[in-house]
């Protein structure tokens, strides 16, 4: 009847992010990994197959995140999350910039179980013009 994108359907973007564990923890070992490149962030939520685990501090890369980010579904974005082999879906909750310079300082991820419900935010841009 209709052909995919004819009533204004887009594609879905598969992002992928590499993330590495990091066990340090504060704010001096934070700063070294800034310096070194990459984005202190922190993976939470519901896991695959019920229960909950606890959260999981991880560093990735700023300008992979910040292009997903700056996509056009922006942090609404289901990200593939590699972690030492595995990959898991999650969306952006949060993430901090600096004030000043408005460089990434801190990323929060949430996991996503395809088998729940979820509410996110959705922005509503209108771009016609009132004819008056």
């Amino acid at each position: 009847m209709f052909e995919p994108g004819e009533r204004g359907e887009r594609e879905v973007m598969a992002a992928t992010l590499q993330a590495e564990r990091r066990t340090d923890k504060g704010k001096n070992e934070a700063r070294r990994h800034r310096a070194a490149g990459r984005l202190p962030a922190v993976v939470y939520g519901p896991v695959t197959g019920g229960g909950s685990e606890a959260a999981v501090s991880v560093t990735v890369d700023p300008k992979s995140l910040s292009r997903i980010l700056h996509s056009e579904s922006g942090q609404n974005t289901i990200i593939s999350l590699e972690l030492e082999g595995k990959a898991t879906a999650v969306l952006v909750k949060d993430f901090l910039l600096d004030p000043v310079s408005h460089a990434m300082l801190h990323a929060d991820f949430y996991r996503v179980a395809m088998d729940r419900k979820i509410t996110v935010t959705v922005p509503v841009t209108v771009r016609a013009r009132p004819r008056a």
